[in-house]
């Protein structure tokens, strides 16, 4: 009860800050005065929103949902006739009367000013409040990922899956009216939760429970934009009711409705550039509005891709993530309580471990200059996971295989990098998730299996159904597959035998830059972090450390630039080498990640990029391990005459 009335007077502050205290109920004296004055009559008194008193209080049950305007408290009874009063009481009974007993209530209103939630929290029910603008438009990502959440765990506390069909516990959800900001919740909840999304279906569930339904074009139009679903013919959207007023809910004109509702395809590509330009424009994400060519945008591989998710949601995928990768072991991947990216990072290869390749089987692919991701697949969304351990939620589909062609991938993790493939025939730029591992597949750990193993299944139960699903579902047109964020392929890998073919042919005909090879142990589990067995060769040149870059000053007031690499307990180790820019002033570098290369003629680092995707520099060993293998200067005709030698 502490904790409560704690929150209960952070929301009276905020109320007060904000201008929306109107309503002030008298001090906190003691709990037996709070609990009876939380339904007592306010000398001010309050009038109804506009359109409240008509309006329907309550939705049919919605599986575990019941739709509800908002409860208002006996402030507003002077302005209410006794039959038409829907206070938080009420609204209890209310949901009982249909055998709802309601274990937690989600507001979404944007203010406080309607109830106090102790009456709710008296009972015993848990009271969640995540503030959405009605007004300004639809719930954004982030409110969106908190409400999946905040019914995800409660429904787990309570003992009940998401989907399960005891619907005796219930979840009333409102906003003012319960139609708009309610419904799209609810239909965004039952998108992410059933093993099959079918927003037309559930759209005309809600409205079906809680007639007429969202009626706000715009918050219809953008559930089809989230899951590149298209509006069936059959699906007729509804007026706005008789008792809304019509200033809060402009209609909108029959001409605007086809662009709304996803008529346009939006293409991941664009025709009309040429290859000699420095960086390729591709298409601004589609946005919702009729696609034009003339918006345009310089696509970089470190663009934020996907939408917002809630701390609490990031939490749960990051621990998800270690959980997997450390198959199964929900403690490791931490230090000093911070979690930290558990993919598996490469070594340097050198005369010192060169050795590896002779006495163990290994495969080979190409070093892909991409950006580096972890890619989750649960029944609620598809999760990038970046070095830097941020987490983004996107729109994909990942059909299972065989029978169960029609239910999605839950727990399914890959490994792989992002690149921009430029195609010089058709003058198409396309941005491309090469996947390489799989460590978990439809809840399955596979971390633990040889890496062919891992390799086949990432092919056979995740990439191949993909391709059979959509290729067959193009006659249907009802998921605009053109308009998910990128593509998908598997990386291949090779045996030592295609090492000549990759160097000399392969790589040069590339439509995405590479800088080396991969070796792979055939055999080898997935391990996190840093793996002595995984090898990695960059052409000479090429050869590169992740440095944090600080100027700092020295004798005479001058700033130079100095370099660190990462040490012990998160420490930095200072590195006595020298840096120069042939492109960048350095003094803008100050405080960033930066990419450099060795120059072996003038024995100096070159600046060749900044790491927007990392949030520290490489760890000293990496360093050392780079340097040694810059002095070994294993050359690719090394290389070759290695691969032949193990074939």
């Amino acid at each position: 009860m502490e904790k409560i009335l704690g929150e209960r007077e952070k929301r009276r502050k905020q109320m007060k800050d904000l201008g929306l205290l109107h309503n002030t109920f008298q001090p906190l004296v003691s709990i037996a005065e709070r609990n009876s004055m939380a339904d007592q009559v306010s000398t001010i008194e309050q009038k109804p929103p506009l359109g409240w008193l008509d309006c329907p209080p309550q939705s049919k049950p919605i599986g575990f949902f019941v739709a509800s305007k908002t409860p208002l408290s006996s402030a507003y009874d002077s302005h209410i006739p006794q039959n038409q009063r829907y206070s938080p009481h009420q609204s209890l009974k209310l949901a009982e009367s249909v055998g709802m007993k309601i274990t937690m209530v989600i507001d979404l209103t944007n203010t406080s000013r309607y109830y106090d939630p102790v009456v709710f929290e008296r009972e015993d029910i848990r009271y969640v409040k995540i503030q959405c603008r009605g007004r300004d438009g639809p719930p954004d990502s982030c409110a969106i990922s908190k409400f999946i959440y905040t019914v995800q765990s409660h429904r787990a506390i309570i003992g009940l899956e998401g989907y399960s069909n005891d619907y005796k516990s219930g979840i009333l959800v409102h906003c003012t009216h319960g139609f708009n900001r309610t419904g799209s919740m609810i239909v965004h909840y039952l998108q992410r939760s059933e093993q099959w999304p079918d927003l037309n279906k559930h759209i005309l569930i809600f409205s079906e429970c809680r007639p007429p339904g969202i009626y706000k074009h715009k918050y219809l139009a953008k559930l089809y934009e989230s899951y590149l679903e298209i509006k069936r013919d059959s699906l007729v959207f509804p007026d706005i009711p008789s008792w809304k007023h019509s200033a809060f809910a402009p209609p909108v004109s029959v001409s605007k409705t086809t662009d709304l509702f996803c008529a346009q395809k939006f293409s991941r590509v664009q025709a009309h550039f040429s290859p000699e330009k420095y960086t390729y424009p591709v298409p601004l994400r589609y946005s919702g509005i009729k696609f034009s060519k003339l918006k345009t945008s310089l696509a970089e591989l470190d663009d934020v891709l996907g939408e917002e998710v809630c701390d609490e949601q990031v939490l749960e995928v990051q621990k998800l993530c270690i959980w997997v990768c450390f198959n199964g072991k929900s403690s490791a991947g931490a230090t000093k309580n911070k979690l930290s990216f558990p993919g598996s990072q490469p070594v340097s290869l050198s005369n010192a471990n060169i050795h590896m390749i002779r006495e163990q089987k290994y495969s080979v692919t190409w070093k892909a200059d991409g950006v580096r991701y972890l890619l989750l697949i649960l029944r609620d969304g598809t999760y990038l996971i970046d070095r830097k351990f941020a987490i983004r939620r996107i729109q994909m589909r990942f059909p299972l295989s065989g029978q169960d062609i029609n239910k999605t991938h839950h727990i399914t993790l890959l490994d792989g990098e992002m690149v921009l493939d430029f195609d010089p025939e058709s003058k198409l730029m396309i941005r491309r998730y090469l996947a390489y591992d799989c460590m978990a597949f439809n809840g399955e750990l596979l971390a633990d299996k040889p890496f062919l193993y891992r390799f086949q299944m990432l092919n056979s139960e995740v990439i191949e159904p993909r391709k059979r699903f959509f290729s067959k579902m193009q006659k249907s047109n009802y998921y605009d597959i053109e308009r998910e964020l990128f593509t998908i392929r598997q990386k291949k890998f090779y045996p030592l035998s295609s090492t000549r073919a990759l160097l000399e042919s392969f790589i040069p005909n590339l439509c995405h830059e590479s800088d080396g090879l991969i070796f792979q142990p055939q055999s080898s589990k997935y391990e996190p972090n840093t793996v002595d067995t995984l090898l990695k060769w960059k052409f000479p040149k090429m050869n590169s450390v992740d440095f944090f870059l600080k100027f700092e000053e020295i004798a005479s007031n001058a700033m130079e630039p100095m370099l660190y690499v990462g040490g012990k307990e998160g420490k930095l180790i200072r590195i006595n080498d020298k840096i120069s820019s042939y492109t960048t002033d350095l003094m803008k570098l100050d405080g960033k990640i930066v990419e450099c290369s060795w120059d072996f003629r003038s024995k100096e680092w070159v600046y060749m990029r900044t790491r927007l995707d990392k949030i520290s520099p490489n760890f000293v060993t990496v360093y050392e391990n780079t340097v040694l293998s810059i002095n070994d200067n294993i050359t690719s005709e090394d290389i070759l005459r290695l691969a032949e030698l193990c074939s």
